[in-house]
């Protein structure tokens, strides 16, 4: 096939026009701007255009096929001349969709834990010597892209999110594999501006677990009182299982699971949240006929997704631990936090947090931040003024933070230099610092 990308420098989108070259097809593609490591891996497989930007004149009647970014317009100058030659435009979850659907369709989704879990399940697989296709939301120890695309493996693992599809068609990414099996892991409102109420933000999930088929299966965590309120509002016929936090124990900052046969495996990642991803993991690669000691014999092996508390840096003279986060909903803060707390109860807890996605520099979302941060014994919120402009925000004032998150002894920052002053101020003597955010810090250096 002919095939044409609109707003593909993301990097699962241009994982995927990687793969659709890599199954043969012709396949270019075009962007305002491109960014690393999209852009690398872009021109690696000889796909990045020769200048960023649009050109409508490339569209011409013989593609077969346009994928459609998730930040394309509506107002795109190539999407408005494929539509006018009427040409098949489908988003990227709809084609992996399509490539799909002969295949069992395992979908992660959830408000927080779907990357881990999704890891989990991928190394679990490919430790036992299982095939699959796959589409990742993060970087995963031991795979070289978010995307794997064949015409030979039955299975794939698809961990994707509640936000909509793009800037044209608002349905949940999530919906649009339409899985056979299926995890729902917690609710947590998150995306304030594309769900403006609670009710709003809860309603795909409703969809999500509604729409498991009759001979499908799903899993959700007993835990969380709006999965449960959700579930008991299911309209499925499909079989579903609960699950809970896998038994364990944390022996000097070890966690230790506890099996079925009264084992105890040493893991290599910590805090009772993972205990929880890890159960839902076990349910899933049990409905893909893995026995229990298939599973437990690889688990203890996993290290950790990108970004998901990664060690980033460790210095045992000063009993000195850096760990790197990707969590920035309210829900996720204070889950981390404490799980910190739990692996290091003797160490000072320093957290830094970098305000950087649409809803966090939201004012109004601001007090859904509150008491998040009572289990770190100091605590910084960093913000870039310059972030505002960019995104078209109305800028939050420091004393907005402070009463938002509710701690009058929190450090806000709202520049760089004074951020990297107030760091090289702490003793970090027997300390874990945690560095919490989507973006990068606006490349500070911490260590």
């Amino acid at each position: 096939m002919r095939i044409h990308c609109i707003s593909h420098w993301w990097r699962v989108t241009s994982s995927l026009a990687i793969q659709l070259k890599l199954l043969w097809h012709d396949v270019t593609g075009h962007d305002d701007e491109i960014y690393e490591p999209s852009r690398s891996a872009l021109a690696a497989h000889g796909l990045l255009a020769d200048t960023d930007g649009r050109d409508p004149d490339s569209i011409g009647s013989d593609i077969d096929m346009i994928v459609l970014g998730m930040h394309a317009m509506a107002d795109n100058p190539e999407l408005l001349k494929a539509k006018a030659l009427g040409l098949k435009i489908r988003s990227y979850p709809e084609v992996i969709y399509d490539l799909s659907q002969d295949k069992t369709r395992v979908v992660i989704a959830g408000s927080h834990g779907k990357t881990t879990t999704t890891s989990m399940i991928m190394h679990v697989l490919k430790s036992n010597g299982i095939t699959f296709d796959r589409v990742v939301g993060g970087i995963v120890p031991g795979f070289d892209s978010m995307v794997s695309l064949s015409e030979d493996n039955k299975i794939i693992i698809i961990e994707w999110d509640e936000y909509p599809d793009g800037k044209i068609n608002m349905t949940a990414k999530m919906l649009l594999y339409k899985h056979t099996i299926g995890i729902l892991n917690g609710i947590a409102w998150d995306h304030i501006t594309t769900y403006p109420t609670f009710e709003s933000y809860v309603a795909p999930f409703q969809t999500f677990v509604d729409q498991t088929p009759a001979d499908g299966w799903l899993g959700f965590y007993n835990g969380d009182e709006e999965v449960n309120k959700v579930m008991s509002h299911a309209t499925t016929s499909a079989i579903t299982d609960w699950y809970g936090i896998h038994p364990h124990t944390i022996r000097e900052g070890i966690t230790y699971l506890q099996t079925p046969d009264g084992q105890e495996i040493k893991l290599s990642v910590f805090w009772a949240h993972n205990c929880i991803n890890i159960s839902a993991a076990k349910l899933v690669c049990s409905q893909l006929w893995l026995s229990d000691e298939q599973f437990y014999s690889q688990i203890w092996s996993f290290t950790w997704a990108g970004n998901r508390l990664q060690l980033a840096y460790q210095d045992d003279d000063r009993n000195l631990t850096i760990l790197r986060d990707f969590a920035h909903s309210p829900s996720k803060l204070t889950a981390t936090v404490n799980a910190v707390r739990e692996q290091y109860p003797d160490r000072k807890i320093i957290w830094l947090f970098e305000l950087h996605t649409f809803a966090s520099l939201s004012a109004s979302f601001m007090p859904e931040y509150k008491w998040s941060f009572d289990a770190a014994d100091v605590a910084c919120v960093y913000y870039e003024d310059h972030t505002f402009a960019v995104k078209r925000m109305t800028p939050l004032t420091k004393d907005l933070v402070t009463s938002g998150f509710a701690r009058p002894d929190l450090v806000v920052c709202d520049n760089a230099a004074e951020l990297k002053t107030w760091y090289d101020s702490l003793d970090l003597n027997n300390s874990v610092v945690v560095l919490m955010s989507s973006g990068n810090f606006w490349g500070i250096q911490f260590f």
